[in-house]
């Protein structure tokens, strides 16, 4: 099971890569920074002069211009946590949360949600919120270095104004499965743009990719999150940074331009697909099936019980878990298994590939003990 919270944060950010993390690095991260007025107009003229080569390279004219802010970490966890407590009833994140540590996921005195927001606070380079129609970057560094961050996240500003993000993703935040490849399709179009660009202008690749490595606010953020969240709460969110952009890649074949809005229109819909794009990008496609339960299904259970969550699975989520259990690592991640795009041991890795279908939905008795039905 996933911590299917985060897909309720309705915003797309680009995390800094994995790679740029050295783990046996001790610097400590700068205290965060107020942008200056000079910082701000400058980001400001970065801003508007890539929000012409975006559309450019994505062959989308802009509705409406889109704009830009510098944010510290500290006010970017406060603004996320706002809107997770806007979107998230407190008896929804209660309820996650005893779920979550029912299963043995995290430690009782562990807050899933104060563990996500480290993640994410730490981890992103910017992000675009769709509610607000704004984009948001990280204040106290050179806004030259952040050249592709800018180009990614301005991406989803321009596709926003096309597809609605907001309104797609709050049609799949009950189904985490289709809502996963959903995701890849807006970080592998994000990752197409920015690798476009990046080709178009070198120095801007490079000087991005010097500024990551010096980073020491990033890097220590990053080694801390690695160190302390399980592997079940990071790969929802950053695996759309590896497998979108490697399936978009493969479906576009290299016609960005041309293939990204009928890829929009008839996408993947599940994590199966987008994890094997060999079974999804042929004549014959594998379709998934779907697992329902009979309608009295509920009625069957004894007095006292009642449906507490009910859920699509994915290929992914039965291998998070497998793994989870059964794996050496309690379950969580390195820098060095990230960089190898090793995300799960092999025994689950292949025991998962066998997926076709999968639901699961959790019960409550009197609000003091849960049960799960599965079916994969």
């Amino acid at each position: 099971m996933r911590l299917f919270l985060l897909s309720l944060i309705a915003l797309t950010a680009l995390f800094l890569p994995q790679s740029a993390v050295a783990e046996d690095e001790k610097a400590p991260a700068p205290a965060p920074a107020e942008a200056s007025e000079e910082e701000r107009a400058r980001t400001k003229e970065l801003v508007a002069e890539l929000r012409a080569i975006t559309s450019e390279i994505r062959g989308l004219e802009w509705k409406k211009e889109v704009p830009a802010e510098l944010l510290t970490r500290t006010q970017v966890r406060a603004r996320l946590t706002k809107q997770i407590k806007k979107e998230l009833p407190p008896e929804e994140l209660e309820k996650m949360t005893r779920i979550i540590h029912r299963m043995g996921l995290l430690p009782k005195d562990t807050d899933p949600l104060k563990l996500a927001l480290d993640m994410i606070t730490s981890m992103a380079g910017g992000f675009f919120d769709p509610e607000e129609d704004r984009l948001f970057l990280i204040a106290g560094q050179d806004p030259q270095t952040l050249k592709p961050v800018i180009v990614h996240e301005l991406l989803h500003a321009l596709e926003d104004q096309y597809i609605d993000l907001k309104a797609q993703q709050e049609k799949l935040k009950k189904d985490p499965d289709r809502m996963f490849a959903f995701k890849c399709l807006l970080e592998g179009s994000a990752e197409q743009c920015r690798l476009l660009y990046e080709a178009r202008e070198p120095e801007a690749a490079l000087a991005f990719a010097k500024g990551m490595q010096t980073n020491t606010e990033a890097q220590a953020g990053q080694r801390k999150t690695m160190a302390t969240v399980p592997a079940f709460l990071m790969l929802d969110t950053l695996l759309h940074y590896r497998t979108g952009p490697d399936f978009v890649g493969k479906a576009l074949a290299g016609d960005y331009k041309g293939k990204m809005d009928a890829l929009y229109a008839n996408g993947p819909t599940t994590q199966e697909q987008v994890l094997h794009p060999e079974r999804w990008l042929t004549e014959n496609k594998d379709l998934p099936r779907r697992v329902v339960w009979a309608d009295k299904f509920t009625a069957t259970l004894e007095d006292g019980w009642s449906e507490l969550e009910n859920m699509s699975q994915g290929e992914l989520d039965l291998a998070i878990l497998l793994d989870f259990y059964l794996g050496p690592d309690d379950g969580k991640l390195s820098t060095s298994d990230m960089a190898a795009g090793r995300y799960v041991t092999a025994e689950a890795r292949t025991a998962a590939e066998g997926w076709d279908a999968g639901r699961i939905t959790y019960f409550d008795r009197h609000g003091s003990h849960i049960g799960l039905v599965g079916a994969w």
